[in-house]
């Protein structure tokens, strides 16, 4: 899987290992092993799979407050708020997609 996609091994081991302790995979050790998913595929929520192993949790990282100091345009700024509405409105559409739709 990892050569057919062109990702890192490890990689693919983490988010395997990850998307099974979460119960949306079933991986199976050994020479005919595997991994397949845990449930059917209109039972399975895009969004809910995105927010499972999205690991920043802010989409726009660089108006975090960095080393403790707030950023000197943290009052004036609007940016952050449209962010956030953009990102709330992508997983929306998300919210309403199964694997099943992704794949049809």
């Amino acid at each position: 899987m990892a050569e057919r996609h062109n990702i890192s091994h490890n990689h693919l081991v983490k988010v395997v290992n990850d998307l099974c302790h979460h119960g949306l995979l079933v991986g199976t050790r050994g020479r005919n092993g595997g991994v397949s998913l845990a449930r059917p595929p209109k039972d399975i929520n895009v969004g809910h799979v995105i927010r499972l192993m999205e690991t920043e949790g802010e989409i726009m990282a660089g108006c975090a407050p960095l080393h403790g100091r707030p950023c000197v345009l943290a009052d004036a700024c609007r940016l952050r708020h449209l962010a956030r509405q953009a990102t709330d409105a992508f997983m929306a559409v998300l919210d309403g997609m199964s694997v099943h739709d992704l794949l049809s």
